[in-house]
């Protein structure tokens, strides 16, 4: 059987279970996979993986009524087995093109749904050209939509094309003080974050620029290499994700100013820390990519697995070295445990 073979087969395969478990976490598995494919696995490793993973999954509901008017359920977690059936029939009856991109404009402003989990599923399955992971990911999505409050208004004056800045100013202000909860799940704490009334005009303080994604890509990637925080893990993978996804929204500026109130919200969420002028990591020392991606390949863990896929898809975008050092040091990090 072939690579593609092989990956399609798993795919369908976990198809059967639920897009959360245990309550409201995530369900990674697709993604795991179509990054260790990308990665190089080879295909019993995929195949073991899904075995290991899958024991902790629930049963997918059976898919439920199509929704004439889907956007009208948003947020609506109770309400997934019907999205599901309503974006199965978009993308049998339209293709999947075109339900992406008449389906982003009203999912993008609640991007951060999930930990951002639905618009990385949705990116990973872009990625492996599967329509049927795309419809899972947008009923993910929609059943789990974060609105943050506050949009993007013309009258609104940007304050600056730079996201660390502004992140800055949000650091400096006393309204986002915010204490988080350890015991509380990332989208929970966005959401609560997000909650004073001060927040709503963040949306427009970015200028959007051709190199946004870069520069919000960017951030985060600071924020994680500073802190190695388990929310900025989220917030890196997330702008990769975006990245992908953001060819097929009509409204490129309004879907990275959605993109960047959601960043914004998740580094309120970790209790705005500090960002260093300089990185504390170098790829100096760091092995190549191919080294890296081997090993990230073994790893069980799987925000190994998609942090490192997502730091190796943006260095391949941006040329920023500062992609392999994080890489390297999560795959040390996790071989230094097994150990």
């Amino acid at each position: 059987m072939t690579r593609r073979g092989a990956l399609s087969e798993l795919l369908e395969h976990q198809r059967r279970y639920h897009a959360e478990y245990r309550g409201g976490l995530s369900n990674h598995l697709a993604m795991a996979l179509v990054a260790l494919a990308r990665m190089g696995a080879p295909d019993e490793r995929l195949r073991c993986y899904a075995r290991l993973y899958e024991r902790r999954l629930e049963p997918a509901p059976d898919p439920g009524k199509v929704l004439a008017e889907w956007p009208g359920y948003l947020g609506r977690r109770a309400r997934y087995a019907d999205f599901l059936a309503t974006f199965r029939h978009a993308v049998a009856e339209d293709g999947w093109e075109p339900t992406l991109r008449g389906a982003l404009p009203a999912l993008m402003p609640g991007c951060g749904a999930a930990a951002f989990h639905p618009l990385i599923r949705l990116a990973f399955a872009i990625e492996a050209r599967e329509p049927q992971e795309m419809a899972i990911a947008l009923s993910y999505w929609a059943a789990r939509f974060l609105p943050l409050g506050g949009a993007p208004s013309e009258q609104q004056e940007p304050l600056s094309p730079d996201p660390e800045a502004l992140l800055a100013r949000l650091c400096d202000e006393p309204a986002f003080a915010h204490r988080p909860d350890e015991d509380a799940l990332i989208d929970a704490e966005m959401k609560r974050a997000a909650a004073p009334r001060e927040f709503a005009p963040v949306i427009g303080w970015l200028e959007i620029r051709p190199d946004t994604p870069r520069r919000l890509a960017r951030a985060a990637l600071r924020i994680y290499a500073a802190t190695g925080d388990f929310t900025a893990l989220h917030m890196v993978t997330a702008m990769q994700a975006a990245r992908a996804v953001l060819p097929y929204c009509a409204d490129r500026d309004a879907a990275l100013r959605w993109t960047w109130q959601a960043l914004a919200a998740a580094y309120l969420s970790m209790g705005r820390p500090p960002i260093p002028e300089r990185p504390p990591l170098e790829a100096v020392d760091a092995p190549g990519w191919p080294t890296i991606l081997e090993r990230a390949a073994g790893a069980a863990d799987e925000h190994v697995i998609k942090i490192v896929y997502s730091c190796w898809a943006e260095d391949q975008a941006y040329g920023d070295p500062l992609y392999r050092a994080v890489a390297d040091s999560v795959v040390r990090s996790q071989m230094s445990e097994v150990r």
